[in-house]
This record gives C-alpha cells, structure tokens and sequence, in this order.
C-alpha cells in the first residue's frame, strides 16, 4: 500500500477552544496511570498502527505514552471495590503515543470514547503534531484525499495520512 504525505497545517487563531486548555481530569489521570489493561490495549492499537504505517518494519523499539488530554466531560463510575481506577463510562479524550522502530519516530494519535459497560473503544486520528480537534481532522483527511486522487487519477492507492505538523 501506497502512503502519501499530506502535510495539514492549521494555523493556531484558526482552531476551536482546544483540549490542552481544559483543566485536566485527576480521575483521568489515575485511570491512565494505573489501569495496566486498558495501558496495554493503547500500547497494542498504537503499535498496529504504526505497523501499518511502515510496513517493512519488524520490530518496534520503545512506545512511550503521553497524557491523556480530555474533550469535554467524562462521567466516572462510583466507588466500586473490585477495580480502583474504573474507565469512564462517558465521555471523549485523547490519547497520544509516541513510537520508535526501524529508523522512524511518530507520534500515534487515538480518540478514546468511555462506554457505559465499562469498556473503551480506541479509534486511530491523523498522526504526528496535529492539534486538530477530531472533526476538523475528519474534514481535513477528506478533503486531501480528494485533491490527492484528483490530482493523480493514475494512482489506485486509496491516500493515507502518514504524518502532520504543528506549525506555530
């Protein structure tokens, strides 16, 4: 599969209220820190998609994790005995891991959704620096995908976003 470059820059007066100017969430916080499974399927999903991103690419050396950065409010369960730091059972955050294998560095970017059971679905955003919110990224992907196979009918690759930056 053929991977193509789109370079999305967002200049900062242009974007909506970010995540990174919400006071951050302390039982966000302990949940990130503390719950090794939910640790553990962000490590799996990011580690697949950088694999998909460089294909060729057989060992993975370091996954780092950053802070989770909420997206409004999350609802937490109450108290509950058997698990100390439950998942959110509302509520949108993300996740940002940054990975290092064959030579590359990128950044894994997830969009993390709390369910009432429990569970947390993880869905891939555009990767790298981008401080998009996860609509504008939507729009942002589909309009390069659009000018990309435009301007190339030739290519029957479908486009794919392999890295963005923040530029000011």
């Amino acid at each position: 599969m053929r991977f193509i470059l789109m370079a999305l820059i967002f200049l900062s007066s242009a974007l909506p209220a970010m995540a990174q100017e919400a006071p951050q969430n302390k039982a966000l916080m302990q949940f990130a820190a503390n719950n090794l499974s939910f640790d553990k399927a962000v490590d799996t999903k990011a580690k697949s998609i950088f694999m998909r991103q460089f294909p060729g690419c057989a060992q993975v050396l370091q996954i780092v994790r950053q802070l989770p950065l909420a997206l409004g409010e999350l609802t937490f369960p109450a108290g509950n005995a058997d698990e100390k730091f439950p998942a959110p059972t509302t509520g949108l955050w993300t996740e940002h891991v940054k990975i290092r294998g064959c030579d590359k560095v990128r950044q894994v970017n997830l969009l993390a959704s709390g369910q009432q059971d429990g569970t947390v679905v993880l869905l891939a955003l555009l990767p790298g620096e981008t401080r998009a919110d996860p609509a504008i990224q939507r729009d942002a992907e589909r309009i390069g995908a659009t000018s990309i196979t435009k301007a190339d009918a030739t290519c029957s690759d479908a486009p794919n976003v392999l890295n963005t930056r923040f530029l000011s």
